[in-house]
This record gives structure tokens, C-alpha cells and sequence, in this order.
């Protein structure tokens, strides 16, 4: 006899287990069955009484008793044995209600399926009320074509054309239209449209093609017919024989992690295979491709008994993450084997050993004063405490403020991709590379002020005992012949972030073997400036070592079409200028869920007020959510975090120990939420308009990762106007408020404070804009978008001195202003300016005087 496990049966071992005193010898039992059948023991169920009751609910179903009153539930046929269930008496009798007329066939790929008959459960005078598709359409129009003209040919016209008028409301002229035929006609005709109105399409398509006769009866399956693994039903192998220790540590620890850990027969496929050589793993948002990771990590340790594997992820968070489910599902001999690490810290412990005297300036808070990175960059960047160096970027700044773009942004991220491309040694191929991914023109005359400022930046961290996560790549670059492969395998999750030298890096870590590298990503989640080139770095995956996984098996179909569309509708040419990652088109899970939100707020503060509330409502036992507010930098949230006590999202945190977390967009990628909440999706805010528009694709990927971390329920949250990735979907949310969700009298938060707010020392943001010489005016993002000329008048003349000349006639001219204030102050003495500062910049003038007093403080 074959036995195949159901795909929720391990986790129904689990919650009896979890129950303890008899139940738990009974859960006991069920993992002793898997083990006897794993080590090809004959007649494993031998001693196992079935129960004297036969069983109606479902076709050739045995069941067993246990002690403590536990059953479990079976299908037995053609030499097949099916472990579907194990619970106590009631838990068993509700699984077989649910799962009433439950049936597998095998399809023409020879994998095993499972067919629902959703008449069965609900029964035909009961309407379904919950769980809709929720869709305009014509239920029919879900359907492939050919195979509807199929399936309805038989019946007559008046029926078919009840049928096409169908849907999602329609349950009751489902049941009438379909009165007349025969009983097995009208029984498939009803189970593939109620499936359709649950929206579950995939099981609407198994019951046509079983009635098709293209998928065949499980009954007429014999023991010789060579069956795949499918996503319902897999056969228990000799490498189930670790069962039971793995059912026991996942019944020690939280539900969340659980579902985390389950793989589907793609997922194995890639997790248990052998490359012979770098491989590769692309996969949608959803696809489980950290638990690829997780147990393709714990494979390759068995595979390589004594060799350390490493796992790098360049985002914290996800690192702690991996490192928690490996060693939740790690046996104890194996765990030492495997490393998890972000890579900045495989950086900095090499650095330990070729630079043991400047260890304390590889981290993001300097050892000397406790100043995180963000804020040394502004100080640097704006000129503070005396340190004038980034004035050489001085030209620059004003040039692309002119043309509407955050010039402090712009410059750090175009130093990311320098870095990232070029090692310190080949930093003059910089001046005439084609810059993928950027889309702002710079002439050689900017890229070499750009060389220069970055040189500034780099000897300022040094100079200060502090460094961002490319400076310590580019560090340990300079001494990349001293980097030996110490590790048998090296498997690098999210890796579309990561940009030349750290894949250079990566390459030397391990030799050229059988599994060396092992690379997973998505494109459509990449969100860093970096250059990319995996063969200019020897790092050659053949077509053959390239895998793909499209199926979501995250989200419900509501959610993953919001995003996939807002990913579709504002997808730039620059995403697919990737030669070693692609947008893949993802295939939506079956099952269906609520429609996501997009709900109006007055403002910000009423938006996190709103979401805390909602959410501290909506969860139950170990259910997690995450707020994610869109236009502040991680830094600035987690102080914002710290001050409301709710946890931010980062690498400290254990998430099994808290339930509602604060996170940017990017923080959450490689994580899985119940409910998901994105605030600030306001116009001004997402995209950000002071990007280049060609290069908006970074902030909807980031948007695109945090709408995909929901299983259950999303919701997106705006005020004043919704953000223009909205526009093109409606069909897909519902737009309201959140006064209709959530009471009046709710708890109020402030709203959290830009990081120019936050710092106290020689910082232009927090004084008052009037008071400002023009250098330090010109960094404010009221600057942003001013002329040339206006540009230049502020930088050269409002100087801090102001000065006149007096003229022959008497009066004076002035040729310089002590602040912002006396420009605004000497622009309405029209006599002092006539022949000096024409009409039009007059004219901007008293227009950026009304833009900075109608400011919000």
C-alpha cells in the first residue's frame, strides 16, 4: 500500500498534541504512523482498530480510534492510503462536516488533486454568505473557454443561458436553472459554480474535468501508477522518518512560525535538489521562498556533515527571522553547522581579522557619540559643525533641486550605486558607465564632483568611528584577495538588492563546487540603487540551475490582485533592465478572502490613531499585524516606535513575542502578517514627487512588498488625496473611511517626526526658515523646485552679512542679505531693486515667501 499525507495533516497532530494528558499519546501515535510508514514497514497500520461506525461523509473513508477518545481519519482505495485528519472526537466529526464529499483524483500530470463538493457542506436550500469572489464578472468568464464549451454542451440552451447570466449573488438561480438535469450533471454544474462564487477557481476547474473524465477517480487509481507530489497530497518518503522530532518542536513554539515552515512539492523540489554550480531561485511574492532557503539550508548541513553553510540576507530583520526558523526546525547536531547572518555582519567579522584596529567603525552607530549613520550624512552632507567637504557637491544640488529632485537623496543613493559597482581601485570607469537604473543625466564634470564628495563621505564615517552597510562591503573589497572560502555552501535570500562587490564578496566565500551558491529573489521586490552583474563577477547560473515558483500561496486572491495590479498599472521601463532577475507573473492562490481597504483619514495622526485601534480589535490568539507608514526612513520610526511602546520591525525583535509591530515599507519584506496596514499612501507622499519619475519603480516595489506581507486582510490609508498608484484599480478595493471602522473615542498618537526634527545640534531643519543664510535655505525642501536664478541669488547673496552701496542719487543698492527674512523684508522696496533683480524673480520670490509662511509647522 502507498500512503500519501494530506497537506494539513502534520498540523492536525500538532493541535492534538498541544492538548496534552491522552490526546497528547494520541498525537504520539499519529507520529509513530508516519515514522513506520516512512521506514517502509510493512502493514503500518497494523494494531490500529478502525472504529465500528461506518463513515458516510466521504467516499471510502476508514477511521481509527486512539486513546483518549482521538480518531483517525483515512481513504483507502486501490491500494492507496490517504492520512488526512487526527483530532479528538468533536474536532473530527466538525473536520468531516466541513470536508463533507471531499474526493482526490489524478490529473493528466499524474499528480493527485483534490476535488470539494461545496454542496455537500452547505447543502442546497443554504445559500453561501460568507467567503464570495466579489466580482463583476459573469461567474462563466472565470472560466477557460474551450473547457466551459465543454462542460455545458450537454446541457440545454434555456439552462446554458441561465447559466452565462450567472453571478456571485446568484446561489439560489444556480439551484433552479439545473433542476431538471440528471442528478451527476446537475451535481457537477452545482459544485464548479458555488466553487466559483467561493472563488475558488482551481477546484471549480477539478470538478468540471472530473466530470470530464480528464482527471481520474481516485477509486481507479491502482498501486503500480507512479504518482507525483502535489500541493494537497504528498507520498510519505524514507525522508519523513524525522517526522515526529519535527511535529514535537513545532508543537513547543507559536503557531506563526508553522505555517512558515511548510513547503509545497515546488518548494521541495528546489529546497532538496543538487546544482552542479551557482543556482538560482525566482520566485513571486508569497512563493515561500525564505522557507526554500530555510530548509535547503538544513538539507545541504545533512548533505555536508561538518562543513559551515552560511545564509545572508542584506535586511536585519529578515536575518533574525531565518535564523529563528532554523533553529526551530534544525536538529541539535546539524545547528552549529549553519550560519545566518546580514551581510554587513559577515563584512565586519573578516574586517575584525584584516583591520582589528578600526573595528569600531564598522557599525551604523558611532562608538564616539552614539549618532546613527542618517544623521551623520545630513551632517556631513548639509555642511555642520565646521566640516565644509560635501561643498564640492555644491553645483550639483542646486542643479537637480532645480529640476525638482531631493538633491540630499538623490546623492546618497547615486554613492549606493557607485559603491556598489566599482571598487575603490576602479572607481574611474564610474565616468562613463551607463548608470541602469538611474535616469537623471550626469556629465562628466558632475560624476567627477560626485568621486570626490564620495571620498568626502568616506573618510567623514572614518573620521567620526561610524559606517553605512556599503562601506564596510567596499572596506573588506580592498582586501578581497585575503578573503578565502571558509564555507561548503553559501545561500543568499532577497539577493535582487544586492549590487556587484557583495555578490564579488559572496563568489569568494565558497569554492567552485557542486551547491556553492544558491541565489533567491524577486525583482519585483527590489528596492535598492545598486548596479548588478552576476557574470562580471564569475558567477555564471546556467539556464538549467535557474528555477522558478509563481504560485502565491500567502495571500488571498483579493489582496494579490490589488497589488499585482498596482504593480502592472505603474510598472517602469527600468524593471526589466535586470540580466539576472525578472518580473514574474504570479498564479493566485484558490482560496478567497476579504476585499482590501482603502480608507480616508483627516490626517496622519487620526490614520495611526485609526489602524493601532482597529487592529488591537481584529486579532485573536497568535494572530500578528503590522502598520507600516510610507515616507519616513527606518531610523525615524523606530524612534517613533520607542515613544508609543510598540515594537519596531528590525533585527532585535523576536516576532513570535509581540503581535502588533511599527516597520517602514522595505523592513517587511521576508515576513508574513495576518493584517497589514500601509499609512500615508497620500499623493506628495507615494511616490515621492521629489524622485524622478522614471525612477518612482523603487517606491512601488517597496509598496508592493508591504501589501504582500497580508494573509488575511489589508488595508491601505490616506488623507487629503490617494496616491496616484491608485489610480486604474478601483475595481480592486473599497474606498471609505475610517470613522465607518473604527468608534470616535479612540486613543490619540502623534505622528511620528522627521529625523531633521529630531536632531538638536546645528540642524537648519529645526530653525526657523526665515532666520536661514541661503546656503542652508537651499537644503529645505521649500528650495526644492526653485529657478536657476533664484537658486544662485540665495546661495551668493543672502550670506549672513548683507551689505549696500550708496548711490549717487541717495539711495542704496543692495547687494547682499543678512537672512531670508530681510530679502523677503527689502523685495517689497521696489526702489532698492529696480534696475537689479528682474520681474520675474521678484515675482518667485513673493511666491516662495507665501510657500514657507503657509508651511505647516
Amino acid at each position: 500500500m502507498q500512503f500519501f499525507e494530506y497537506s494539513k495533516f502534520r498540523e492536525s497532530i500538532v493541535t492534538l498534541g498541544r492538548k496534552g494528558s491522552s490526546f497528547s499519546k494520541a498525537a504520539k501515535d499519529a507520529e509513530a504512523l508516519v515514522g513506520r510508514v516512512a521506514l517502509e514497514q510493512d502493514n503500518p497500520l497494523k494494531g490500529y482498530k478502525s472504529t465500528n461506525n461506518g463513515e458516510t461523509r466521504v467516499k471510502n473513508c476508514i477511521k481509527y480510534d486512539l486513546c483518549g477518545r482521538s480518531r483517525l481519519v483515512t481513504i483507502q482505495t486501490g491500494g492507496n492510503c490517504f492520512l488526512l485528519y487526527v483530532g479528538d472526537h468533536n474536532a473530527v466529526d466538525k473536520w468531516l462536516d466541513s470536508h463533507k464529499g471531499i474526493t482526490f483524483g489524478l490529473d493528466d500530470n499524474k499528480k493527485l488533486v483534490e476535488i470539494n463538493s461545496i454542496s455537500s457542506v452547505i447543502g442546497e436550500s443554504s445559500p453561501i454568505t460568507e467567503d464570495r469572489l466579489r466580482q463583476a464578472k459573469k461567474l462563466f468568464e472565470l472560466l477557460n473557454e474551450k473547457l466551459f464549451d465543454r462542460f455545458i454542451d450537454a446541457a440545454p440552451r434555456s439552462v446554458q443561458r441561465a447559466i452565462e447570466k450567472l453571478t456571485y449573488l446568484d446561489e439560489m438561480s444556480l439551484y433552479d436553472s439545473v433542476c431538471e438535469l440528471d442528478v451527476n450533471y446537475k451535481q457537477a454544474i452545482i459544485d464548479s459554480f458555488l466553487s466559483l462564487i467561493k472563488g475558488d477557481t482551481k477546484n471549480s476547474v477539478r470538478v468540471i474535468k472530473l466530470y470530464l473524465g480528464d482527471i481520474k477517480p481516485v477509486e481507479e487509481v491502482d498501486v503500480e501508477t507512479t504518482i507525483i507530489d502535489s500541493e494537497f497530497l504528498k507520498k510519505v518518503s524514507v525522508d519523513s522518518a524525522q517526522y515526529p522530532q519535527l511535529l514535537r518542536k513545532f508543537a513547543e513554539n507559536s503557531e506563526y512560525k508553522e505555517w512558515m515552515l511548510y513547503m509545497h512539492p515546488d518548494q521541495e523540489a528546489v529546497a532538496f535538489a543538487d546544482f552542479n554550480g551557482p543556482s538560482k531561485l525566482l520566485g513571486v511574492s508569497g512563493a515561500g521562498k525564505t522557507c526554500v532557503v530555510v530548509h535547503r539550508a538544513i538539507y545541504l548541513a545533512k548533505k555536508y556533515p561538518g562543513e559551515p553553510i552560511l545564509v545572508v540576507t542584506l535586511n536585519k530583520p529578515l536575518a533574525a527571522l531565518i535564523e529563528n526558523l532554523v533553529k526551530l526546525l534544525v536538529e541539535p547536531e546539524f545547528e552549529k553547522q549553519i550560519q545566518v547572518q546580514p551581510f554587513f555582519k559577515v563584512c565586519q567579522d573578516f574586517l575584525a581579522k584584516f583591520e582589528p584596529k578600526n573595528i569600531k567603525l564598522y557599525d551604523d552607530v558611532t562608538w564616539k557619540s552614539g549618532e546613527h549613520i542618517d544623521e551623520v550624512w545630513r551632517e556631513y552632507y548639509r555642511c555642520e559643525l565646521g566640516n565644509n567637504d560635501a561643498s564640492i557637491l555644491h553645483e550639483l544640488h542646486d542643479s537637480l533641486i532645480s529640476k525638482k529632485i531631493n538633491a540630499e537623496l538623490y546623492i546618497r543613493e547615486e554613492f549606493d550605486w557607485i559603491r556598489s559597482a566599482f571598487s575603490k581601485r576602479q572607481r574611474n570607469k564610474y565616468l562613463g558607465v551607463e548608470r541602469k537604473g538611474r535616469t537623471v543625466p550626469l556629465n562628466e564634470r558632475f560624476r567627477k564632483l560626485l568621486l570626490e564628495g564620495l571620498a568626502a563621505w568616506e573618510n567623514k564615517m572614518t573620521a567620526v568611528g561610524v559606517t553605512d552597510y556599503l562601506n564596510i562591503s567596499t572596506a573588506l573589497f580592498n582586501h578581497i584577495e585575503k578573503v578565502k572560502p571558509i564555507y561548503r555552501c553559501v545561500l543568499i535570500d532577497e539577493c535582487q538588492d544586492f549590487g556587484n562587490i557583495e555578490f564579488a564578496i559572496a563568489r569568494k566565500l565558497v569554492n567552485e563546487d557542486v551547491n556553492d551558491l544558491f541565489f533567491c529573489g524577486d525583482a519585483a521586490q527590489q528596492i535598492s540603487t545598486k548596479h548588478q552583474n552576476l557574470k562580471a563577477f564569475g558567477i555564471d547560473v546556467h539556464g538549467s540551475r535557474s528555477k522558478k515558483i509563481t504560485r502565491n500561496y500567502r495571500n488571498s486572491r483579493e489582496i494579490l490582485e490589488l497589488a499585482n495590479n498596482i504593480l502592472i498599472e505603474n510598472m517602469a521601463e527600468q524593471m526589466f533592465e535586470s540580466d539576472d532577475f525578472e518580473i514574474l507573473d504570479p498564479e493566485y492562490t484558490s482560496f478567497s478572502g476579504s476585499n482590501p481597504l482603502l480608507l480616508e483619514a483627516s490626517n496622519l495622526e487620526a490614520e495611526i490613531s485609526s489602524a493601532v485601534t482597529y487592529v488591537k480589535s481584529q486579532l485573536t490568539g497568535t494572530q500578528k499585524a503590522c502598520i507600516c507608514i510610507a515616507g519616513y526612513s527606518q531610523r525615524e520610526l523606530e524612534i517613533f516606535a520607542h515613544k508609543i511602546n510598540f515594537p519596531v520591525l528590525s533585527g532585535d525583535v523576536d516576532i513570535s513575542e509581540q503581535n502588533i509591530f511599527i516597520s517602514d515599507l522595505e523592513q517587511t519584506k521576508g515576513f508574513e502578517f495576518d493584517y497589514v496596514c500601509i499609512l500615508n499612501c497620500s499623493e506628495e507622499i507615494i511616490p515621492n514627487p521629489l524622485v524622478p519619475e522614471d525612477e518612482h519603480f523603487r517606491e512601488l516595489s517597496r509598496l508592493y512588498v508591504a501589501m504582500t506581507r497580508a494573509k488575511l486582510e489589508l488595508i491601505l490609508s490616506f488623507s487629503g488625496q490617494k496616491s496616484s498608484l491608485f489610480n486604474n484599480v478601483d475595481d480592486f478595493f473599497l474606498l471609505d473611511k475610517w470613522s465607518v471602522y473604527v468608534d470616535e473615542n479612540i486613543r490619540h498618537y502623534a505622528k511620528p517626526n522627521k529625523i531633521s526634527e529630531v536632531i538638536h545640534v546645528d540642524d537648519v531643519e529645526t530653525e526657523n526658515p526665515f532666520e536661514m543664510i541661503g546656503n542652508s535655505f537651499l537644503y529645505r525642501k521649500e528650495a526644492i523646485g526653485l529657478s536657476n536664478g533664484l537658486i544662485e541669488l540665495l546661495r551668493q547673496r543672502v550670506n549672513g552679512q548683507g551689505g549696500r552701496t550708496k548711490l549717487a542719487s541717495g539711495s542704496y543698492r543692495i547687494n547682499s542679505w543678512k537672512n531670508i527674512s530681510t530679502l523677503f523684508s527689502d523685495i517689497n522696496n521696489r526702489y532698492a531693486f529696480e534696475h537689479k533683480i528682474n520681474s520675474d524673480l521678484i515675482q518667485e520670490i513673493k511666491q516662495l515667501e507665501v510657500k514657507i509662511s503657509e508651511a505647516k509647522p
